[in-house]
């Protein structure tokens, strides 16, 4: 098994425990999404190479789909605190339809999501060239389903052709 297939099955784990772990204990929560985003940044890494090409290369291909600008959004996440990154999704309070973002999906579920916190409650991290993909984040992946987003992630990942060490 090579490296990338070990992560994406390190990331396949956490996402299962972070699947199991919403509605029930927050540390728990907390716990698998970091697990989580950090095998999908690990996993991004090995997809973007090492060269300049190869990082060029990477960056046009995410640009192509929608789930690899999602991917983009979610990774303007990195650096930040793993507790402001989410919120408790509670159905029976919020109203959940008619609108063009609306649930359910293959990863939601009846009772508590979560979804990605608005970019006004982040705490803002100093990097540069950080404009595209906190557009792509605002756009693309607050206020969506957690889950939603780290499959959609992990799916552009996982079957991405970039270098393969």
């Amino acid at each position: 098994m090579s490296p990338v297939d070990d992560v994406v099955a390190d990331l396949d784990a956490a996402l299962d425990r972070l699947a199991s772990a919403i509605g029930t204990d927050d540390v728990e929560t907390r716990r698998a999404l970091r697990e989580s985003l950090a095998c999908l940044y690990e996993l991004r890494v090995y997809r973007e190479g090492t060269s300049p090409d190869e990082k060029t290369a990477y960056h046009d291909r995410a640009a192509l789909s929608q789930a690899g600008n999602r991917t983009e959004g979610i990774v303007w996440l990195r650096g930040r605190k793993t507790h402001d990154l989410i919120a408790q999704l509670a159905p029976a309070i919020e109203t959940l339809y008619p609108s063009d973002r609306t649930f359910p999906g293959e990863y939601t579920y009846p009772g508590a999501n979560l979804t990605w916190a608005a970019t006004s409650s982040l705490t803002p991290v100093r990097r540069t060239r950080e404009g595209a993909r906190q557009l792509l984040y605002e756009d693309l992946v607050q206020g969506q389903p957690v889950l939603e987003g780290l499959h959609a992630a992990r799916d552009f990942l996982s079957n991405d052709p970039g270098p393969k060490t």
